[in-house]
């Protein structure tokens, strides 16, 4: 998986203009796809094995999202590359909400969109116009508190806790949690791939309703991370204890 270039403008098309993938893809009134837009910010593509992720940003953190699959690459593929997708969206974008919207014509789709943990928000009555017929249209939406409690990342917390203690075994260390395990992995993964504000601002947000210590950013370069028991300082995507915080 990777983002696209302008450099590949034509395999986009070829993808999304492929007579099984447009008629899913565009209704009675859009013209032939032109991949011009999401090759740059604020939009984006992923390049994926047998398709391509197209995501249109519409601020507050939010992304709509189309999914495009040659008919080769659809079941299992599809399913793993999605996975991937979102991963990628979620932890190496300032991404805070995935949405897209399904036409009631195509049944597969609202499948998979589900498959993916997407939650249904409302309807719309004859949103969408193909050969002439009017169809409904659901919207649906991924939050990130809602793909973090899915599990994703709850093994990188759970090996954060464990290095953490092993570090510090004198550390106090709280009941096993596994939805406190879900938000640290997230963060973990997050600041990994450059997120560090986000990670900082969604983990203390949950943390102040959750019960726990918020952490704060003591420095970025280099980057310093305080989470109250310690400060940590990051370095190649792991950490080490820089000093014992009493507070």
């Amino acid at each position: 998986m990777r983002i696209a270039t302008p450099d590949d403008k034509a395999l986009i098309e070829n993808i999304v203009n492929h007579p099984d993938v447009l008629r899913f893809a565009a209704d009675d009134a859009a013209p032939g796809f032109d991949a011009t837009p999401y090759l740059g910010p604020p939009h984006i593509a992923l390049i994926v094995e047998g398709g391509c992720f197209l995501g249109i940003w519409h601020g507050y953190g939010r992304v709509e999202c189309h999914t495009n699959f040659l008919p080769t690459a659809r079941g299992k593929t599809a399913l793993l590359e999605a996975r991937r997708a979102i991963d990628f969206m979620f932890l190496k974008t300032n991404c805070f909400g995935l949405v897209t919207r399904v036409p009631q014509n195509n049944p597969a789709a609202d499948w998979f969109t589900r498959a993916m943990g997407f939650r249904l928000r409302f309807e719309r009555d004859a949103a969408w116009v193909k050969d002439g017929v009017a169809f409904p249209v659901r919207f649906y939406e991924l939050d990130l508190d809602d793909w973090i409690a899915q599990g994703h990342c709850v093994q990188a917390g759970r090996d954060f806790h464990e290095k953490l203690q092993a570090l510090l075994p004198d550390r106090h260390a709280h009941a096993e949690d596994h939805i406190h395990d879900c938000y640290v992995g997230a963060a973990a993964e997050m600041i990994r791939n450059g997120q560090v504000e986000k990670a900082a601002l969604f983990y203390n947000r949950w943390a102040t309703w959750a019960g726990y210590s918020e952490i704060s950013v003591v420095s970025t370069d280099p980057l310093k991370i305080d989470i109250k028991d310690c400060v940590l300082s990051v370095r190649n995507g792991d950490f080490v204890v820089e000093n014992h915080v009493v507070h």
